[in-house]
Parts: C-alpha cells; sequence; structure tokens
C-alpha cells in the first residue's frame, strides 16, 4: 500500500470517527431537549391541575362537565364552560376590578399569615 494510499486511509478513519462523534452529540443533545420538554409538559400540567382544582372549587357546576371521545364531542361538551370564560374575559372592567380586589384579598392574608407563629413540628 502507498504512502498516499495510508494517508487516506487515516484520513477517513478519523472522518469516520468525528461524524460518529457528532452524531452522538446530535443524540445527546435530541436526548437533553426531550427531557427538557417533558420536564416543561410536567410543570404546565401540574399548573393546569391546580388552576382547575381552584377554579371548580368556586364553581362546581362545571364538575359535571367529562372529556368525551372526540375533540367534536369536547367541544360540544365544554362550550358552557369556554362561553363563561369567553364572555368573562370580554368584561375587561370586570376582569380589572376583580383581580383588584383579589390583589388585595391575597395581601391581606399574606400579612395575617406571616403574623402567625411558626408552626410548630409534632415529634409523634
Amino acid at each position: 500500500m502507498s504512502k498516499t494510499q495510508q494517508q487516506l486511509d487515516k484520513i477517513n478513519k478519523r472522518l469516520e470517527e468525528r461524524q460518529k462523534e457528532t452524531q452522538q452529540l446530535e443524540n445527546r443533545k435530541r436526548v437533553l431537549e426531550s427531557q427538557q420538554k417533558a420536564a416543561q409538559r410536567k410543570v404546565e400540567n401540574a399548573r393546569k391541575y391546580r388552576v382547575g382544582g381552584i377554579f371548580l372549587e368556586y364553581f362546581p357546576e362545571f364538575k359535571q362537565l367529562e372529556p368525551k371521545r372526540t375533540n367534536a364531542l369536547d367541544y360540544i361538551e365544554f362550550a358552557p364552560l369556554a362561553n363563561f370564560l369567553s364572555c368573562l374575559a370580554a368584561k375587561a372592567d370586570w376582569v380589572a376590578q376583580l383581580k383588584e380586589e383579589s390583589e388585595v384579598k391575597t395581601q391581606t392574608q399574606l400579612t395575617e399569615q406571616a403574623d402567625l407563629p411558626p408552626a410548630e413540628e409534632s415529634n409523634q
């Protein structure tokens, strides 16, 4: 084998190694992106669960709504809720007033809670 051929073989081998490394890095990147999306989905799902729980606490009449087997049936089932929220959102002055009142209430609650003595741990 000629010296030139040996050099070409070495170059090809290094090229293959670099391509393999590049592929490994791309795979690792995809795995990390997938993990990041899964973590974001988990946070989003927890948020939806908590917001939904609070909403149903104050508007229990919507507890009767149940997901259906198709998007079309879901649309029909959840139309009353969507329309309720749409009407509420359209009343910007009401929403602003409600937000203001809730902020005051939240500040009052937090202030009262801060004034409480620390909870004692139970030793059982």
